[in-house]
């Protein structure tokens, strides 16, 4: 429904979206030059503000004799270029989506597994005993806000409210969420799981500004990498350093 209205010339004043290769830059704006985590930024010009973020773990069980690695890819995030980026060991890669991975996982005691956030909530709610440790180097799980209207008046109140999701008094309030702020660190400090994930330096992402083919491309070649077909460098190349 939204690319239909943005092909109609239908836009909202202000949108909140992950990298999905929708393309905002016939109406968007650009915004203040907030210093947040994520991409956004073009020729020292803010298009996009990173207002949350998630990230991902390797989620495993006490003295279980691993001989699979289940890891969850979703449509437009990749669990599989946070493995392959993150340095650790995936034994026999399976890919697969979010609830068959969790379940998997759940009946399968000799597994480990590679997901969201959300996966290792989901776990906590059903009860699930599990360690985990949050993955290195990637993160495709940003929330940016972008202004896309073209009336003055509404861009001002658009920017007034990236201000207000950026500032402390919200970004505190993220852990009812189950997320992570873009510049507040340690408001996790007695869940260690998620402290744990504020810590990591994300040094890759996907950029808002990637096209669909894009993200598909990266995708497809995260897992040939998976699969030892292609090298690590090809990936990187895909990606947006930060």
């Amino acid at each position: 429904s939204l690319e239909s209205s943005i092909k109609k010339g239908i836009y909202p004043d202000i949108i909140s979206v992950g990298p999905c290769g929708v393309d905002f830059s016939n109406y968007q704006s650009t915004m203040p030059f907030i210093n947040v985590e994520g991409d956004g930024v073009i020729n020292k010009k803010r298009y996009f503000t990173a207002w949350a973020k998630g990230g991902y773990f390797l989620i495993s069980r006490e003295n279980a004799k691993v001989d699979k690695t289940y890891i969850i890819e979703g449509k437009l995030n990749s669990g599989v270029v946070a493995s392959v980026l993150s340095g650790e060991e995936i034994i026999n890669p399976i890919v697969t989506t979010s609830d068959d991975g969790l379940n998997r996982f759940i009946f399968d005691k000799n597994s480990q597994l590679i997901a969201t956030q959300r996966e290792v909530v989901r776990l906590k709610n059903k009860g699930i005993e599990f360690s985990c440790k949050a993955l290195e180097n990637y993160s495709d799980l940003y929330e940016y806000l972008a202004i896309t209207s073209k009336n003055d008046n509404s861009r001002a109140y658009a920017k007034a409210l990236c201000e207000y999701l950026l500032s402390y008094e919200v970004q505190s309030k993220l852990t009812e969420l189950n997320l992570l702020s873009t510049t507040v660190k340690n408001l996790y400090g007695g869940d260690k799981e998620f402290l744990s994930l504020e810590k990591i330096k994300v040094k890759y992402t996907i950029s808002p500004f990637s096209k669909k083919e894009d993200i598909i491309k990266i995708k497809e070649v995260a897992k040939e990498v998976l699969q030892g077909k292609e090298s690590r460098d090809s990936l990187l190349k895909l990606l947006k350093h930060l």
